[in-house]
């Protein structure tokens, strides 16, 4: 037996009704068996009715699939897991979004629904939720429930419509594309089982870590200030970095003080901000072609310094290898060890791990890649914040 399913979950104005956030709720799942015909909609945690029944309705019936058919199936199987519902070992998963990607030659990144039910004639999606209510501000349990469940309505009706066409191409595919949906679908199995386990973080370790490195970028920082001679210097400030290393003019906020004069002949003393220039003659001249769409500046990037730093000498390049050794630092704290943490704390995570994003419809190459945060690329010096599960 085939069924589609698809959840709407809250969550639309806070990370887009990411499964881990327990501020996130499901409202409503949809089920709809392609052989009885039959769409049923659950209400779960829309309102304050109990869904306990609901809950065991739909795990009822995910234990009679055969195939279990969705789009981003990863997000939805998630959701199914967080209120207790498993699938059966004996049950296939396919992702029509995922199959799209592959069949298309990997040419666009996770393909919307829409995207899909263009290219094979189905109906276009209800907009209503997204314009009249998302984009407003509003979350999915303020949508009226009618309305919500008339839009998941049609999201089913949709998928079934994409997934028929789909399963035509694949049919008419080469064995080898065959071979590699179905092995794509089981990956997708494992992926989602690897994004709810998450990594676990020594939070303790990755903030002293992290601030022991704001530390040394301190030192770099009043180090560079005084090279500079100004204590004013932005490390951080692409113009500031561009003007002092290779010269130009920037225009410093500042105040002045001022005689206003009133109608009445009174006067009084006030201040206005303005602009002051300061001009720089530079260390450096700009490499060829690193010019900026802003005139008179130039790339200050990793690329073009470690460049720049090769030809350098003395003191000049001692300035240029400080300046990278800041960037690696900084990189480290902000992407890695105070990063991490700021992901947890904005996804809602309350258990320390990091779920991030396996995609597989991202890369053109077919591989695989990991986003938000990115965790297939951690700097050695990170792992140590992670902790095993496993003794």
């Amino acid at each position: 037996m085939r069924i589609i399913f698809d959840v709407e979950a809250t969550g639309a104005q806070r990370n887009h009704a990411h499964p881990y956030d327990k501020r996130n709720v499901a409202c409503n799942v949809g089920l709809y068996n392609l052989e009885t015909k039959i769409k049923t909609i659950y209400k779960l945690e829309y309102d304050d009715e109990p869904y306990g029944e609901a809950i065991q309705a739909i795990q009822e019936q995910i234990n009679k699939s055969t195939v279990l058919i969705g789009v981003n199936l990863k997000f939805d199987i998630a959701w199914l897991h967080r209120y207790g519902i498993s699938i059966p070992n004996s049950t296939r998963i396919f992702d029509c979004q995922l199959a799209y990607f592959i069949l298309t030659n990997q040419k666009n990144s996770y393909p919307s629904l829409n995207e899909m039910a263009e290219y094979y004639g189905a109906e276009p999606k209800l907009d209503i939720v997204k314009t009249e209510y998302w984009d407003r501000g509003l979350d999915t349990n303020e949508v009226p429930y009618e309305i919500l469940c008339e839009y998941l309505e049609q999201d089913l009706v949709i998928t079934a419509q994409v997934y028929g066409g789909i399963d035509i191409d694949i049919s008419i595919a080469s064995k080898e594309m065959q071979q590699l949906i179905k092995m794509s679908m089981l990956d997708l199995i494992v992926l989602q089982d690897i994004e709810e386990n998450g990594l676990l973080v020594d939070v303790n370790k990755a903030i002293k870590k992290g601030n022991d490195l704001i530390h040394k970028i301190n030192e770099i920082d009043t180090w560079l200030r005084k090279i500079f001679g100004v204590p004013w210097f932005n490390p951080n400030s692409g113009d500031h970095l561009s003007v002092f290393l290779y010269g130009g003019t920037l225009e410093l906020d500042s105040k002045e003080d001022y005689i206003f004069s009133y109608k009445d002949g009174r006067t009084a003393t006030k201040t206005r901000n303005i602009k002051v220039p300061f001009t720089s003659k530079g260390l450096f001249k700009p490499l060829e072609k690193t010019e900026l769409a802003k005139m008179g500046f130039y790339a200050t990037n990793e690329p073009t310094l470690t460049a720049l730093s090769k030809t350098a000498k003395g003191e000049y390049k001692k300035v240029l290898d400080t300046i990278l050794k800041r960037a690696k630092l900084e990189k480290l704290r902000g992407t890695y060890y105070h990063g991490y943490l700021k992901r947890i704390e904005e996804m809602g995570w309350e258990d320390n791990n990091i779920h991030s994003n396996f995609n597989q419809c991202v890369a053109q190459s077919g591989r695989l890649s990991s986003t938000k945060p990115n965790v297939q690329n951690i700097a050695d010096e990170v792992r140590e914040v992670f902790i095993s599960r496993f003794k």
